[in-house]
């Protein structure tokens, strides 16, 4: 996962909880603006199986000035490509 994340580190990023289940990931937390959370969702696709990541309701940002993020995937864990 931090491997695919985005390395632009012109905003913070704020992971609040890391879920993995099986083959199913749940991740929230919080970023500088609505552009950042578009970059996470789009940076975790490439490792998603189906390329899909599902935004889920997320919790309000601790911050006025955050935007906050909660995403379901699922991932291939046997190690042999997605």
């Amino acid at each position: 996962i931090s491997a695919a994340m985005p390395t632009n580190t012109s905003y913070p990023l704020d992971i609040r909880t890391l879920v993995v289940e099986r083959d199913v990931v749940r991740i929230s937390g919080e970023v500088a603006n609505k552009r950042g959370v578009a970059e996470i969702q789009r940076a975790l696709s490439k490792i998603a199986m189906g390329g899909k990541v599902t935004a889920k309701q997320g919790s309000p940002p601790s911050s006025v000035s955050k935007s906050s993020f909660r995403f379901e995937f699922r991932v291939n864990r046997s190690g042999e490509g997605s």
